[in-house]
């Protein structure tokens, strides 16, 4: 769902500020990053026993998620200040006479 929404998003039906699509990529690149870290226990296998309690694959990547955290809320500060300047529908006159 979310690379189909990053997909409509660069066409032409699609929305959104463009410079946020950059955010976008970041944070689900940050967050696989992060899923992969903790997955493979990359630090501690290579070092074993030196890294339970500081700098381990868990630690690791809690940091790389807040990361991509950072990068959803750059991304929808873009959006929503586009949003708030681009006229979405024609002001009705619901002026009486």
């Amino acid at each position: 769902m979310r690379a189909a929404s990053a997909t409509l998003r660069v066409t032409a039906n699609g929305g959104g500020n463009p410079l946020a699509f950059k955010h976008i990529i970041l944070q689900d690149l940050m967050a696989v990053l992060g899923g992969f870290v903790g997955a493979l226990r990359v630090p501690e296998k290579w070092i074993p026993g030196r890294l339970d309690l500081l700098a381990n694959s868990h630690h690791i990547m809690h940091v790389v998620v807040v990361y991509a955290v950072y990068h959803l809320h750059q991304g929808a500060v873009l959006d929503l200040l586009w949003l708030s300047q681009e006229p979405t529908c024609p002001v009705v006159n619901t002026a009486v006479a």
